[in-house]
């Protein structure tokens, strides 16, 4: 059976960890809102730009093409790192 001081110090170490992750999300969360209501904004000036350079959307339409794939690029890198396999996050 485990003493009580080391039941403590254990609780104080996962409470410490909880709220460590708990304002990583809370941040996390905060960017993603940020970036998704400037995105709309960014979608709609490049359009702008796109018609009034080339008289239609294609330019707009591949950039956003390219930005997609980098950004599956990205995930799909993040995701097969050494350290999400070690510790069971990724196939």
């Amino acid at each position: 059976m485990a003493s009580s001081a080391a039941i403590a110090d254990a609780l104080v170490k996962v409470r410490a960890c909880t709220w460590r992750r708990s304002a990583a999300l809370i941040g996390f969360a905060g960017a993603v809102g940020a970036v998704g209501a400037f995105g709309g904004v960014l979608v709609n000036l490049a359009f702008r730009q796109s018609f009034l350079a080339g008289g239609n959307g294609d330019t707009a339409y591949a950039g956003f093409l390219l930005t997609y794939a980098g950004c599956s690029a990205l995930t799909w890198a993040v995701w097969r790192r050494r350290g999400f396999a070690r510790r069971g996050l990724a196939r």
